[in-house]
């Protein structure tokens, strides 16, 4: 499937759509990485929000902490049928221009070392790996800590 890039738009979501990125974290992520309902409704208020909607159909996410110049990915998800198609790298362009709009310079963000699709994506992106936290989830691996400068 190829998609059109000027298809997909971008905005920050309402409280309207959290059910949306529910059902995108529920696809994409595996149960321990989900947030609940409530937490998506909490971060919805409090955080850095992009939704991606192609042809009317929400198909991915990410959610970003801020404070002062530096800045936290917490999360970012593509519905499983829609990945391979740059709507991840889509998702990050919209991210990092908002970010730079206001003054952030550092974008940094933890993954489990496992997780070599995501480690693959971030490099690819041009983060790099700065630190590394030892036996950091509860079932023994450990955190990759990266981080992106913005230009």
């Amino acid at each position: 499937m190829n998609i059109n890039k000027n298809d997909l738009k971008f905005f920050k979501p309402s409280k309207d759509y959290a059910a949306d990125i529910f059902k995108i974290e529920k696809d994409s992520l595996q149960e321990i990485e989900r947030y609940s309902l409530n937490s998506i409704l909490e971060n919805l208020e409090n955080y850095i929000n992009v939704i991606a909607c192609l042809n009317d159909q929400c198909v991915g996410y990410l959610c970003c902490s801020s404070f002062s110049d530096e800045a936290e990915l917490l999360k970012i998800c593509v519905l499983n049928e829609f990945q391979g198609l740059k709507i991840g790298f889509e998702l990050m362009q919209e991210l990092i221009a908002n970010l730079k709009f206001n003054g952030v310079k550092t974008l940094f963000l933890e993954v489990r070392s496992d997780n070599t699709k995501a480690i693959k994506f971030y490099e690819k992106f041009g983060f790099e790996k700065i630190s590394e936290r030892k036996n950091y989830y509860a079932d023994g691996t450990s955190a990759l800590i990266y981080k992106y400068i913005i230009l």
